[in-house]
């Protein structure tokens, strides 16, 4: 297994656990990290116990983490287009150039950071 890499699609931890010792040595690269974040302990506290956010033991693992930054980014498309369109219900095309014009710099206007 130590030769084979893996690419986001094949870099999560239900790709491996269920392998088990054979998965021992499988390398995967994927583009969002694991754990240690403080939005972990934050939905670990309230959206996992809810019973709203999936199992807590999920919570930090890649597709977790893939969600987390996905609502991210359209609550962040969101509030860019009502910047823009107003605060009302938005069209898709409205969401789609919230979506083109996001500023995720530490100098943009989210507030998440």
């Amino acid at each position: 297994m130590d030769h084979f890499i893996g690419n986001w699609w094949s870099s999560s931890d239900a790709d491996v656990i269920p392998a088990g010792d054979g998965a021992k040595g499988y390398i995967g690269a994927t583009f969002h990290a694991r754990h240690g974040f403080k939005i972990h302990q934050e939905s670990s506290s309230t959206s996992t116990t809810k019973a709203k956010g999936g199992e807590k033991a999920r919570v930090g693992e890649v597709l977790y983490n893939r969600g987390i930054a996905n609502a991210m980014f359209s609550a962040e498309a969101i509030r860019t287009a009502m910047g823009k369109f107003g605060n009302k219900p938005l069209t898709g095309e409205q969401v789609r150039w919230g979506l083109e014009n996001l500023n995720l710099t530490s100098s943009g206007s989210t507030s998440w950071g």
